[in-house]
């Protein structure tokens, strides 16, 4: 039975293996979700959400948990996996933040975004990050900022959240959102930060989005 499950594993995960661990459903998941066509050609993507709950560290924890599962049969993933769990600061509290940043190790990357996913999504339109006063309030910012350059309509965050196909409306500007980010050079968890860039240039394939 395990050598039929590792065979399986391994016609259906042939290239190296990302699997992205999320807060929720939508948002971020989407957007992950639609990277899969510009991938590049050695990588395999999956976009999940947590079962163990929204919280940094519940989504850390089922990450880990989900590190450990594929790991129990390392010859179905012969090229190698990672398993990378994604959580803004939203609620959480700072010192939890901390305290997964500071433990990550290589079984489970950390994508982190203060105040939440909406600042990457930003980066896409612009360098220049506006004031805030919440995480709500730069979602909003973030969604007006969408609206103006690629003439959507969306009336609110959560119906932008909702939309699956968000890479598709922003993804001319994904390598403007990598060098925004790595411009800001971004380093203290508690302030506005991101490490998504870091992550995602590693796997998609630019040439295939120009």
């Amino acid at each position: 039975m395990a050598r039929r499950q590792n065979q399986k594993a391994a016609r259906a995960y042939p290239n190296e293996f990302h699997l992205f661990i999320c807060e929720d459903e939508k948002s971020m998941c989407y957007y992950l979700n639609g990277l899969k066509p510009y991938l590049k050609q050695n990588i395999v993507l999956e976009a999940r959400h947590s079962y163990n709950g929204n919280s940094a560290q519940a989504v850390y924890k089922c990450a880990e948990q989900e590190y450990n599962r594929i790991n129990r049969n390392p010859k179905a993933y012969a090229n190698g996996f990672k398993v990378i769990a994604c959580f803004d600061k939203d609620n959480n509290d700072i010192n939890d933040i901390n305290s997964i940043m500071n433990k990550q190790r290589k079984k489970v990357i950390a994508l982190y975004n203060n105040p939440c996913y909406e600042l990457w999504l930003f980066l896409h339109t612009s360098r220049d990050i506006p004031p805030f006063a919440s995480s709500q309030d730069f979602a909003q910012h973030c969604m007006s900022k969408i609206n103006q350059k690629y003439g959507k309509h969306f009336n609110d965050v959560d119906e932008m959240k909702r939309y699956s196909e968000i890479f598709e409306i922003v993804k001319t500007d994904f390598n403007q959102a990598i060098m925004n980010a790595d411009e800001k050079h971004f380093s203290n968890y508690n302030e506005t930060y991101t490490n998504t860039q870091t992550i995602l240039k590693e796997i998609v394939d630019l040439q295939k989005i120009r």
